[in-house]
């Protein structure tokens, strides 16, 4: 994550790591998982650079009905892009569990990017094809 220093001659409010706003007193330097264009905030560091992705999955189905199971980082994962590789394939995409019916959403051949909020509670989706071939589950923590 870049890193500032408060190069002017007053406070500055910037946001931290953790998403508060802070003050940054002169000659003290703050990291951000934001870039920031403040007049008097001089970056020390680019690097890490941050990253929004939790972790991404790959999904493979063998045929119609190959259901998958996704599992989530719970209290992390705030939403879910489901992006389709195989563009024929349509998939149902469940919470938890199949048993919660109807489907949550039910993702079309022509739709090859979904974003779903999981709201950092849903421990797994799981995922109902209607023929072979493969996804991307990529999980998301803002």
């Amino acid at each position: 994550m870049p890193t500032y220093r408060n190069d002017s001659k007053g406070t500055i409010i910037v946001e931290n790591t953790d998403g508060v706003l802070v003050p940054v007193a002169p000659g003290e330097s703050i990291t951000t998982n934001k870039v920031i264009s403040v007049t008097g905030m001089t970056e020390t560091a680019s690097t890490p650079v941050y990253s929004p992705v939790v972790e991404i999955n790959e999904v493979t189905f063998t045929g119609k009905n190959d259901n998958q199971t996704v599992e989530l980082t719970v209290g992390t994962t705030k939403f879910i892009r489901l992006q389709k590789i195989s563009a024929l394939v349509e998939i149902d995409l469940y919470f938890e569990s199949t048993d919660n019916d109807p489907v949550l959403t039910d993702i079309g051949a022509d739709d090859p990017i979904r974003d779903i909020d999981v709201f950092n509670k849903v421990s797994q989706v799981v995922l109902v094809p209607s023929l072979e071939g493969w996804c991307q589950i990529v999980e998301y923590k803002e």
